[in-house]
């Protein structure tokens, strides 16, 4: 990226919020992409959204490029002001010179590292004192967990839709208030692109929600014996990708329903995208297994979570690979052996003892119209105005997309 020159006015501690103006991002025809303000031709990362779902994620990506960049509470101009001390001389301006290589910035919500150069002078009469700095930044204001239930999987027209969000905040983010957080859901159409619902979502008192369970047993059509051209992706939602392709294969032990393979995991490195969930659990033959086989959930912030059980295998033979969390958006699976992959079961539900902040808001079905309709939860801090959900979670290699209910 261009380096970028902000000189803000003398009162600039109120106004340190300027420097998010200061990164351009475009949102047109179903595309939204990146690029500093200086340099606007040239695109940083374009990720393909619903057409309804840009003036939302558009304004969510703006502030989150910044933020990724400045790091975490310290702005520069905040950094600057508090490493230079100019005594009883007062201020007459201040100027700031962000820089950082070009490292692919991502989607709102990817918890990246940045590692930009600050140069910060403050002018106070005929003295100049500077402050540099090069130090990793790291966000910290993404939720460690996010969740959207709905009390019905079909509506009609005379019945009222009732969603239902826990978000659980981060160590170190926005505090653990119900108040201090900002929770909109947004219905959106994949038939008619245009057609956007959002909601402002209230405090309520904790729930039970309806468990939430999604299966994928096999792989069916267009499957077939031989090559598995990575990635994969199963009509229940589930993307399975890596590397190295897989191969597709009878089942190794036991059976599977008729006119579906299990699948031969590439040795290496393998990604299982899943719907988000609270308990991922992985149908596969580890028999005769010899090497590393490792499982690790990912939440949609990027982080590392949850607890993995991998028991003895079962009387069919295969093995039931549970990963726990609270939030799972994908499981990370490192194999050295010969691991054969025969299904995936996804279960949403409130698992934890300590009660999350809870929401609710009520949306009569007559307000959207016919058609399938899907919902993102987008969370922002009240105080800041930071967003703290991951608005979009990657699917595949070099693909993405909205994580909807």
């Amino acid at each position: 990226m261009s380096a970028t020159r902000l000189e803000p006015p003398a009162d600039s501690q109120t106004n340190a919020d300027k420097i998010f103006s200061d990164y351009f991002v475009r949102g047109e025809g179903g595309w939204i992409s990146y690029a500093p303000t200086n340099d606007a031709g040239t695109e940083m990362v374009a990720t393909r959204v619903p057409r309804a779902m840009l003036a939302p994620i558009v304004f969510a990506n703006s502030i989150a490029q910044a933020f990724l960049s400045t790091g975490d509470e310290a702005d520069p101009i905040k950094f600057g002001q508090g490493a230079t001390v100019p005594g009883p001389a007062s201020t007459d301006r201040e100027e700031v010179r962000l820089s950082t290589a070009r490292v692919g910035l991502p989607p709102a919500g990817r918890r990246v590292i940045s590692s930009p150069a600050w140069d910060y002078e403050r002018f106070a009469g005929s003295t100049i004192l500077p402050a540099s700095s090069t130090s990793p930044r790291l966000p910290t204001k993404l939720l460690a967990a996010r969740r959207l239930f709905s009390n019905s999987g079909s509506y009609s027209g005379n019945e009222t839709i009732h969603l239902y969000a826990e978000i659980i905040p981060t160590d170190g983010g926005v505090p653990w208030e119900q108040a201090l957080h900002f929770p909109v859901v947004a219905l959106y159409s994949p038939e008619n692109r245009d057609t956007i619902c959002t909601r402002l979502m209230r405090p309520t008192a904790r729930q039970t929600p309806m468990t939430r369970l999604r299966q994928s047993v096999g792989f069916a059509a267009p499957a077939r014996l031989g090559i598995a051209r990575l990635p994969v992706k199963t009509p229940e939602g589930f993307v399975v990708d890596g590397v190295e392709d897989g191969n597709f294969r009878e089942p190794s032990t036991g059976s599977l329903p008729n006119g579906t393979l299990a699948m031969t995991l590439p040795v290496g490195g393998v990604r299982l995208f899943v719907p988000p969930s609270t308990r991922v659990t992985l149908d596969i033959d580890l028999t005769g297994f010899v090497g590393a086989f490792t499982a690790q959930g990912v939440n949609s912030a990027g982080d590392n979570v949850g607890q993995t059980s991998v028991p003895g295998a079962e009387p069919d033979g295969r093995t039931r690979v549970i990963v726990a969390a609270s939030e799972i958006v994908e499981v990370r699976l490192t194999i050295t052996g010969t691991a054969v992959l025969h299904g995936m079961m996804s279960e949403l539900d409130s698992p934890e003892t300590t009660s999350p902040l809870s929401y609710a808001v009520s949306i009569p079905a007559s307000a959207l119209g016919d058609g399938e309709w899907h919902c993102a939860l987008l969370v922002q801090g009240i105080v800041d105005g930071i967003p703290e959900s991951a608005n979009v979670v990657e699917t595949s290699l070099n693909g993405a997309s909205l994580i909807s209910d």
